[in-house]
Parts: structure tokens; C-alpha cells; sequence
């Protein structure tokens, strides 16, 4: 279920390398590094949440 996120976390440490490499790219690239970066964890925790939530709801 946490592919996707993996999958665009990965991403955004593409673009850091990127940038470390080569420099700074276009603007609104920048924007969507942050993104790249930041969602990925929030999705994690929402998911490890959500996990621990049916754990607790569906034990008998």
C-alpha cells in the first residue's frame, strides 16, 4: 500500500541529487520537490494510523 508513496519519495530525492548535481533547475520545479518530499511521510503516517486503528476495531 505504501508503494506509490516509496515510489514518489523517491522522486523528490531524484530531484535533490538533481539539484546537487547539477544546479538549480526551473522555478516551479523547486514547489514540486517540497511536494515530492513532504507527502510521501504524511501518506506514511496515515497509513501506519489507519493500520493500528483496524488492529484495534477488528480484535475480538
Amino acid at each position: 500500500m505504501n508503494w506509490p508513496a516509496a515510489v514518489f519519495l523517491l522522486g523528490g530525492v531524484g530531484r535533490v541529487v538533481s539539484v546537487v548535481a547539477y544546479g538549480w533547475p526551473h522555478w516551479f520545479q523547486i514547489p514540486l520537490t517540497v511536494l515530492e518530499l513532504v507527502i510521501p511521510p504524511i501518506l506514511f503516517a496515515l497509513t501506519a494510523a489507519a493500520r493500528r486503528t483496524e488492529a484495534t476495531t477488528t480484535a475480538p
